[in-house]
């Protein structure tokens, strides 16, 4: 678990990363359910999935994951968010297209998932008060069934992450001398595209 703050967003970022993750589809079906539960039921039950789940394979760094969360604090910050929650808006950052539901589908908990980041965004001017760590990371374990691992050695699959960002035919990454290099490369192409996604999208 990692626990960093923004405060010219009033915000504190709580971040881990689940590795053999036994309980994906059935997460899945809670997410689904929760979105349209009526009543306080379904306003306790969303509060219990308040997380972005996001497939670890698809983060090709730590930096990545914190430019999109941090772009979608901006947005929220301007009145400005594509989706309808901070959540949801890092998702839709991370993914090269415009389609809310894509993003989700892509990016999001699958039925196969075995390894997730799972981040939760607390805001000051928010009515729920930011809780401490040992608290967010009970929460997280309440809907997650896996084992808590470092968000330093991320699974990224490049070949997927190649894919999915079109870099295929990149000249750049022909020319790179290494695996270390290519990554490095696709690492930092991946980073512009989130940082300038709000813009150009």
């Amino acid at each position: 678990m990692e626990v960093y703050h923004i405060p010219h967003f009033g915000a504190s970022v709580h971040t881990a990363l689940f590795h053999n993750v036994s309980n994906a589809a059935a997460l899945r079906s809670r997410l689904v359910t929760a979105s349209t539960m009526q009543g306080e039921e379904g306003v306790m039950e969303r509060g219990a999935v308040n997380f972005a789940f996001i497939d670890a394979r698809l983060i090709t760094s730590k930096r990545v994951l914190e430019i999109a969360i941090q772009q979608a604090l901006l947005a929220d910050e301007r009145g400005q968010l594509r989706t309808k929650y901070i959540h949801s808006e890092i998702l839709w950052l991370l993914n090269p297209g415009n389609n809310i539901s894509e993003a989700i589908r892509r990016f999001g908990v699958a039925d196969a998932s075995t390894s997730l980041i799972v981040v939760r965004v607390f805001k000051s001017d928010s009515t729920e008060p930011t809780q401490e760590t040992d608290k967010v990371l009970a929460s997280m374990k309440k809907v997650l069934e896996g084992n808590l691992g470092s968000l330093d050695t991320l699974p990224t699959d490049w070949a997927t992450i190649k894919k999915i960002y079109k870099l295929g035919s990149d000249t750049a990454l022909r020319k790179t001398k290494s695996e270390e290099d290519e990554h490095g490369l696709v690492d930092r192409i991946v980073a512009n595209m989130v940082a300038i996604k709000p813009v150009a999208g």
